[in-house]
C-alpha cells in the first residue's frame, strides 16, 4: 500500500481499481545515499458500501531504518477525504478479533499443572503497538498535476527513481495523490536508527470495487512483508484465486471434526455453521484440497502457514464474523469481554493439603465444584484475555465498526514474485456458493 522514497524518504501508498488480482504486500523501500526504510508489516481497515461505491481505506505501516524523515504519498481513483483515525485503532481490531477458547474449571491443587504459556498463546493475547509518528499536513494533487508532483518530490529531495511509469501510469486512468507531510519531532529514534508505525490515516474515495494496490511495491521489494486485513462489508470477503484463504480454511475445519465436544453446537460438529460451508462445497472440496497441495501448502491447526519451495504462503482466514448488538456492548464495555472460568480451588492453599484428613476433604470440596461447573457449562467456558489497556481501546471501534455488517481479518504473506499485480478483494464464495461460516472460536489442535 506504500513505498518508502528518500531524502529522507517518502512511504508511497497507492490506491488502485480495475486490475486484476494476485498482489503482495503495499510496502517498498526507496533510498537516498546511505538512508534506507525498511517495512516490517502492514495492517489496514476498509470499511466497502458496495451500493454507494464508497471505500473508506484506513492503513498503519510499520518500519524500521536510519532515515532522518518521512512523508508519505497516497494514490486514489478518485479525490479522497483525508483525516486521521484514532491512534489505538489496531489496538482494538487486534483486540476485538481475539479467538474464543473452551477452557473447563482447572484445579491447580488437586489435577496436574497446565502449560500456562499453550494457553496465552491461545487466547491470542497481542502486542501492543510501537511508538506512532503523527501526521502534520497533507496535499492533493489532481492526475492532470503529475508533473507538480514530481517538481516537488525533486524539491525536497526524495528520489523516486523507478516509480516515475507506474505514477504516469496512474494519472492516465485519472487518479489523484495525495501527500502526507509528516512530523520527524516524532520518529523513534535510537543512535542512527528508528523502529516505528505511522499514525492512522483514512482515505474516503469513491471506487467501483474494493482494493488494495500492489503492484507498485514489486521493484525494490526485498524481503517479504506481512499484510494484515480488516474488512468491513456487508458479506464476508476473500483474496482472489489462488490467494483465497479456503485452501487454509477447508482443511483446518476438516482437521476439527470430531474434536469438539459432542452436542455443543447441536446436530453439528463444527461452530460458526461451517457445517454448512462443508456441506455446500462437498463435491469441490477433493478438487480444492488436491489444488492445495499442488501448490504445495500443508497445514496444521494453530500453526500460521508456512511458505512452499517458492517461498510463497497461503492466506489465513484469522477471524470472521456478522456484527451483533452482543458485540458492540463488548465494544462499548457493556459487557465481559469473555467468559470467566470459576477457580475451584478458590480459598484453599498448598499448606491446607498437610493434613491428610484435611487434604481429603478439600480435595472433596473442589471435585464438587468442578462437578458443579461441567453440569453448568457441559461445553466448556468460552474464554479470551487481553491486557487492560488494550480492553479499553474498544470504545474506540464504536463509531467504526457497525452492527449487522461483516467483519473479515485475514493475513498473508507476500513474496516479491507475488507483487504483479494489484488486489481485488471479492465476496467469499467457492464456484456458486457462498461462505457465511464463522471464526471466532479457537479449533482444536490437529491429532497427532
Amino acid at each position: 500500500m506504500y513505498r518508502f522514497l528518500s531524502r529522507s524518504s517518502v512511504l508511497l501508498f497507492l490506491v488502485v481499481v480495475g486490475l486484476p488480482a494476485p498482489a503482495e504486500s503495499a510496502s517498498c523501500p526507496f533510498t537516498f545515499k546511505d538512508k534506507d526504510v525498511h517495512p516490517l508489516a502492514e495492517k489496514a481497515f476498509l470499511d466497502w458500501d458496495p451500493d454507494k461505491k464508497l471505500e473508506s481505506f484506513t492503513l498503519q505501516p510499520r518500519f524500521e531504518g536510519n532515515s532522518a524523515d518521512f512523508s508519505v504519498l497516497i494514490v486514489t481513483p478518485a479525490q479522497p477525504t483525508v483525516e486521521p483515525a484514532s491512534r489505538a485503532l489496531f489496538t482494538a481490531l487486534d483486540t476485538l478479533t481475539i479467538l474464543n477458547q473452551r477452557r473447563y474449571p482447572i484445579s491447580k491443587l488437586k489435577d496436574p499443572p497446565r502449560d500456562e504459556e499453550d494457553v496465552k498463546r491461545s487466547v491470542g493475547l497481542r502486542v501492543l503497538p510501537e511508538e506512532q509518528i503523527g501526521v502534520v499536513k497533507h496535499q492533493t494533487f489532481g492526475p492532470e498535476r503529475l508533473e507538480d508532483l514530481f517538481t516537488w518530490l525533486k524539491q525536497h529531495q526524495f528520489d523516486f527513481t523507478g516509480a516515475e511509469d507506474v505514477l504516469k501510469a496512474y494519472a492516465e486512468k485519472r487518479w489523484f495523490f495525495t501527500i502526507l507531510m509528516l512530523d520527524p519531532a516524532q520518529v523513534p529514534k535510537k543512535g542512527d536508527a528508528f523502529r516505528g508505525e505511522l499514525q492512522p490515516m483514512r482515505f474516503t474515495f469513491t471506487s467501483d470495487r474494493l482494493v488494495y494496490p500492489l503492484r507498485i511495491n514489486q521493484p525494490r521489494t526485498r524481503e517479504p512483508v506481512e499484510l494484515t486485513l480488516y474488512v468491513q462489508a456487508p458479506y464476508k470477503v476473500d483474496l482472489p484465486g489462488e490467494l483465497s484463504y479456503q485452501y487454509q480454511w477447508v482443511p483446518m475445519l476438516l482437521n476439527s471434526r470430531g474434536w469438539f465436544p459432542r452436542g455443543a453446537f447441536g446436530s453439528d460438529d463444527l461452530p460458526g455453521k461451517a457445517d454448512d460451508w462443508l456441506k455446500a462445497i462437498d463435491k469441490d472440496v477433493p478438487a480444492l484440497l488436491k489444488k492445495g497441495q499442488d501448490l504445495g501448502w500443508s497445514f496444521v491447526n494453530r500453526t500460521r502457514p508456512q511458505p512452499n519451495k517458492l517461498g510463497r504462503s497461503a492466506t489465513a482466514l484469522e477471524w470472521a464474523h456478522r456484527i451483533t448488538s452482543g458485540d458492540v456492548k463488548i465494544m462499548r464495555g457493556d459487557a465481559p469481554f469473555g467468559e470467566t472460568v470459576p477457580d475451584p480451588d478458590e480459598g484453599f492453599v498448598v499448606a491446607d493439603l498437610k493434613d491428610g484428613r484435611r487434604k481429603e476433604a478439600i480435595f472433596k470440596v473442589i471435585a464438587q465444584r468442578q462437578a458443579k461447573c461441567y453440569k453448568d457449562h457441559p461445553f466448556g467456558y468460552l474464554v479470551r484475555a487481553a491486557p487492560a489497556s488494550a480492553l479499553a481501546t474498544l470504545k474506540t471501534l464504536t463509531p467504526v465498526v457497525q452492527e449487522g455488517k461483516y467483519l473479515t481479518r485475514l493475513r498473508k504473506v507476500f513474496s516479491r514474485d507475488e507483487m504483479n499485480d494489484d488486489l481485488i478483494l471479492q465476496r467469499s464464495k467457492w464456484g456458486l456458493a457462498e461462505d457465511d461460516s464463522e471464526y471466532t472460536e479457537l479449533l482444536p489442535a490437529s491429532p497427532p
